[in-house]
């Protein structure tokens, strides 16, 4: 899920409990409104994943 600086989501993946959040995420991040700052939890540190948000 990704949410807003207030916390309230802007948008959502349903996924089977299998599937890693890392995986869906690059997905999410292209939905979202340009921001000069992104927070994420330490289980999304990836390199593609890092340099597609810098990028956006």
């Amino acid at each position: 899920m990704a949410v807003d600086a207030c916390g309230l989501p802007i948008h959502f993946l349903v996924t089977g409990g299998e599937v890693h959040d890392c995986k869906e995420a690059p997905e999410l991040v292209a939905k979202l409104p340009l921001a000069k700052y992104m927070i994420a939890d330490k289980g999304y540190d990836s390199e593609p994943l890092r340099i597609q948000i810098h990028v956006r």
